[in-house]
Formats: structure tokens, C-alpha cells, sequence
């Protein structure tokens, strides 16, 4: 609040690795009402499971961060959330990696940071029972699989809508929920300094891997 109170030019502000622990009643409020604040919101998860989040000393619960991204999504219907999930967390069985991928079915997160759990030395983790290493690598590589069905499924939804990004270049620019873009009728006729640093409304045509096509209105 006292950022946008003391910066009244400044268009934008995106909030990044939040731990929903930590989001009171004001950040809330400017989350949900102060369109400044760009529409996506990434979030410190790290499991879909209370007894692993327990296990990692995390201070929220399953249920209260879906209803603080329920409770966004409501006053805000435009907003996307990401996530950070690390995998394996030592203890970690397969009902409590299950538990996470639910966590994904509830299609609230579109953007997933996922770490596989790599011990450090004389850390209380590294002195509980470890997962297999190939077991952590198996149920890596399937929750990237599943974030990504669910990711691309939104996607799809959002071809031929319109969409405004800050440009950075013809090849990597990303949308105010934060998807990337590749630009489409760029030539080299329009130069790239021209564009760089503004935001410029696109068409979004296809979905190609991780990316949008687009096209500049």
C-alpha cells in the first residue's frame, strides 16, 4: 500500500512467492481490489499434503490456502495462481504425493515451480527418513506432466481473447496472469526499442508447448 501510495505513475506490480501464511487482511485487500496489482499471484505451496506441510514447518493448511485462492478468484475472476511444490520431501509416501497432485485438479494454479528435495547437510530434513531417489524422480517428472495438462487446458481457453503484456522482446514476453508469448507479425521494419518497456495489447492465436502465439492489435 505504501508503494502504490508513494508511486502514483506506477502502472504495475506483480507479487511473487507469497507464503500464504503471511497475507492479512491488508494485502488481501489490495490483491483482490487495486488493479495495479497485476492479475497473478505465485504462491510458496511446497505440498498438497497438511502432515508433509507439518513435517516442512510450513504454517498453513491445504484447506486454507484453497480458500484464500477461492476467495481471490471470487473478487477477482481474471486472477491465476502459481505454486512452488518440492517432491519427495523425506517421509513423503505415495498418498501424500497423491494428495498434491489433487492439489493441481482443483485448477486453481497455471504456473508450477517444482523442486525435487535434495537434502542439505545438517538440516533437521536431512536426518529424516529419505525418499528413493528415483521414486523422487518418477513422481517429479508426473507432476510436471499433470501441471502441465492443466496449464495448456487453460491455454486453450484464452485463444482468439485479447491480452495485454509489457513487451521484452519478439520471442519472450508474458501477459499481465503471466503466460508467454512469442509476438507472430513482428517484421524487422518495427523496431524493437520502440516497443521495449511498453505495454502493448495482443491477440492471442495459438498455443504452441508452454507459449502463446500472438499477434500485436
Amino acid at each position: 500500500k505504501r508503494i502504490l501510495k508513494l508511486q502514483p505513475k506506477l502502472k504495475r506490480i506483480r507479487l511473487s512467492s507469497l507464503d500464504p501464511a503471511e497475507i492479512d487482511e491488508d494485502l488481501l485487500e489490495v490483491i483482490k481490489f487495486d488493479n495495479r496489482v497485476l492479475p497473478h499471484v505465485h504462491f510458496s505451496v511446497q505440498s498438497g499434503d497438511d502432515l508433509i506441510l507439518k513435517r516442512m514447518k510450513r504454517r498453513h493448511s491445504t484447506s486454507q490456502l484453497l480458500e484464500l485462492c477461492d476467495q481471490i478468484k471470487k473478487a477477482r475472476p481474471s486472477i491465476t495462481f502459481g505454486a512452488d511444490l518440492i517432491i519427495g520431501f523425506p517421509t513423503e509416501t505415495k498418498q501424500n504425493f497423491l494428495n498434491t497432485c489433487d492439489l493441481l485438479h482443483t485448477g486453481f494454479f497455471s504456473n508450477l515451480h517444482i523442486f525435487p528435495f535434495s537434502p542439505m547437510e545438517r538440516t533437521p530434513a536431512s536426518r529424516m527418513p529419505q525418499v528413493k531417489s528415483d521414486i523422487i524422480q518418477k513422481r517429479t517428472k508426473d507432476i510436471r506432466k499433470l501441471g502441465d495438462f492443466f496449464k495448456r487446458k487453460l491455454m486453450q481457453k484464452k485463444i482468439n481473447k485479447t491480452a495485454k503484456i509489457l513487451f521484452e522482446n519478439q520471442k519472450l514476453s508474458y501477459t499481465n496472469d503471466y503466460f508467454k508469448v512469442r509476438i507472430k507479425n513482428f517484421s524487422e521494419e518495427q523496431s524493437i526499442q520502440e516497443h521495449k518497456g511498453k505495454l502493448i495489447d495482443i491477440k492471442l492465436l495459438s498455443v504452441e508447448n508452454d507459449f502463446f502465439n500472438g499477434e500485436i492489435i
